[in-house]
């Protein structure tokens, strides 16, 4: 996979940006599917024959790659099972959700995108809080994935709650330095 930051960085496991906007900020995308966009979705289908094939089919059809297959497990007439999809972009992952959708004997329980999930309560602490152990880990972690959630923050400054470490600190505030008035 090539891809090109500013037209000068040549790094497969970073997205794919243009040149800066004049505000600063990254349209971020990858040429090809990257974990940095990858999405965990939870599904429940019919117990028939073909029916992961179905799902496999379509997920192709739209250009995604599935990376994973976790949490099989059957329930009487209906089987669960998790997948990991990679994606290029937001709009890919909701190309993804759309053919599951036009499915017969398939509901989507869960969509959830693995970056924004790992960032949930911040990533950082004295000990890390997501494990790091390989380069898909590190792409949803840090550059690109860490881009997507700098943008829906600046978009949504509350969310800074959500996927930092903001949640977990405290401000300890005294009125004993230079310059200051007691009471």
């Amino acid at each position: 996979m090539t891809v090109v930051i500013e037209e000068r960085w040549n790094d497969p496991y970073h997205a794919r940006s243009g040149p800066f906007e004049s505000e600063g900020s990254l349209a971020v995308m990858a040429d090809t599917p990257t974990p940095a966009f990858s999405v965990r979705i939870r599904v429940r289908m019919d117990n028939a024959p073909g029916m992961l094939g179905r799902v496999a089919v379509a997920i192709g059809e739209v250009g995604g790659n599935i990376s994973a297959l976790q949490g099989f497990e059957v329930k009487t007439a209906a089987l669960d099972e998790d997948l990991v999809v990679n994606c290029t972009s937001e709009a890919h992952q909701e190309q993804v959700r759309a053919a599951l959708e036009e499915l017969e004997g398939i509901d989507i329980l869960d969509f959830e995108d693995r970056t924004f999930a790992m960032h949930e309560g911040g990533k950082i602490e004295v000990l890390s809080l997501a494990p790091v152990r390989d380069m898909e880990d590190l792409a949803m972690a840090y550059t690109p994935g860490v881009a997507r959630v700098c943008k829906e923050i600046q978009k949504n400054p509350a969310a800074a709650h959500d996927y930092t470490i903001k949640r977990n600190t405290v401000a300890i505030v005294s009125g004993r330095h230079r310059g200051a008035r007691p009471g």
